[in-house]
């Protein structure tokens, strides 16, 4: 809790579940050719690279709407809210990549 800040849960799952979805883009980036030589014509994503990219990309804006238009807004601190709203989606984040690396 932040001053008279109580977030709700399912607002920090999304959140995390968001984090997630990012850090996925962000290794399959890695992997992927350039945006400038796919602009050039140097380089295509194939179908399967292209929906792999998609995916993701599909469930942070479905999250994203989730949580910004989310009645508990109106009754917060809204730059408060979303700084705590991030730290501890981040913990949450971490924690389950730490549980799903134990199970492998």
């Amino acid at each position: 809790m932040i001053g008279a800040v109580d977030l709700l849960e399912h607002l920090i799952d999304a959140k995390a579940r968001f984090l997630e979805a990012e850090a996925r883009l962000t290794a399959l980036a890695a992997t992927l050719p350039r945006a400038i030589d796919i602009a050039n014509g140097e380089a295509e994503l194939s179908p399967e690279q292209r929906a792999a990219w998609d995916e993701p990309t599909k469930e942070q804006q479905h999250l994203a709407a989730e949580i910004q238009t989310d009645p508990w807004w109106a009754d917060v601190d809204q730059a408060e809210g979303r700084l705590e709203l991030t730290r501890q989606a981040r913990v949450r984040a971490e924690q389950q990549f730490a549980d799903r690396e134990k199970v492998k």
